[in-house]
């Protein structure tokens, strides 16, 4: 699950938490053995949900997601697009879930049409900018 700051990301984790709900936090406010140990509690199934900010969304190589929920909506197109890259991969099948808000429509719409007329996606959020804010 993803948020767009750490202090969401911990909102979210108590509340899974609180419902019974085995999960883990990784964000930049963890150091190093932290990190490693969220990813160890989620590969021998201690916890089986990772609610996280961005860092996440690169660099951590998870072979069977097989659901990503954005539970804010990415703030730009290259986020949104490493998020959805942690499901789905070599081969797999996976889905994205997104939480939408009316300051987050105009990306949203952006994306959609991007996909349905089958455009590439690196064209045309090749930089890294808040669509919302335009």
């Amino acid at each position: 699950m993803f948020c767009n700051s750490q202090e969401k990301c911990l909102e979210l984790l108590d509340s899974l938490a609180k419902s019974g709900l085995a999960c883990v936090a990784y964000h930049r406010g963890l150091n190093a053995n932290q990190r490693m140990q969220v990813i160890q509690d989620l590969q021998d199934g201690t916890a089986n949900i990772m609610v996280s900010t961005d860092l996440a969304a690169r660099g951590l190589d998870f072979q069977a997601v097989s659901l990503v929920v954005q539970f804010e909506f990415a703030l730009d197109g290259v986020s949104l697009i490493h998020r959805m890259g942690r499901t789905c991969r070599l081969g797999q099948k996976g889905r994205v879930i997104s939480f939408l808000t009316e300051s987050n429509l105009l990306l949203y719409e952006k994306f959609r049409e991007t996909v349905q007329s089958e455009e590439h996606l690196d064209q045309i959020f090749s930089h890294k900018r808040s669509l919302s804010k335009n």
